[in-house]
């Protein structure tokens, strides 16, 4: 091929072509990688030399450094990914426990007012806006109660619970005390003792 320039090594070599853009990194042998870059889509790439097919590209060493004419972007090492700025994708995904750990505060900015819970694609609950400035916590499966937990000399416990199969009926663990006014529409059917101040009982 005409403008094609090619250098190479032993055994394990490199092959610069100079025909677009490409360069070769030529273990010769049959599986050797033809490395491109791109230039108009800025790309870089890994096929079969002599062929078409993508091929698992592994970049060997200590640390990686990516730049662009202003500032560091991204920096690998042994343990760790640094990104400077945005890391933008649709899906984080791992087999054991995700940590996000941030020195001041964590936001999450949802644009759709939902804020979604799951338990292997089965939502469970939803934190949202409810379509204005209010805010939201709703259990999404049917029946299932809400719970408010503490925990008390070492001890977990439920300090409210609304029962969902009952319209949302408040069951609290230790009582209740109220400082203002208690409005009641319906009956009162106490199963202890029902204490009043201010001239009752």
């Amino acid at each position: 091929n005409t403008g094609i320039k090619k250098f190479e090594t032993t055994p394990q070599g490199i092959t610069v072509t100079g025909a677009t853009n490409r360069f070769v990194v030529d273990s010769s042998s049959a599986s050797a990688i033809d490395i491109g870059f791109i230039s108009s889509a800025r790309t870089i790439r890994a096929i079969e030399t002599g062929g078409t097919n993508a091929r698992p590209l592994t970049l060997l060493a200590q640390d990686f450094t990516f730049k662009d004419d202003s500032a560091t972007r991204l920096t690998i090492d042994s343990t760790s990914a640094t990104f400077a700025g945005k890391v933008i994708t649709t899906e984080v995904e791992s087999a054991s426990t995700i940590l996000l750990d941030a020195a001041t505060d964590i936001t999450l900015d949802a644009g759709g007012a939902d804020i979604i819970l799951s338990d292997d694609a089965t939502v469970f609950g939803t934190i949202s806006s409810g379509g204005g400035n209010h805010l939201q916590i709703r259990s999404r499966i049917n029946d299932a109660d809400m719970f408010l937990r503490g925990v008390d000399d070492g001890v977990e416990f439920n300090a409210l619970q609304l029962d969902m199969s009952a319209a949302g009926k408040a069951i609290f663990n230790a009582g209740a005390s109220f400082g203002g006014e208690v409005e009641v529409t319906g009956n009162i059917s106490p199963s202890g003792s029902v204490l009043f101040n201010d001239g009752f009982g």
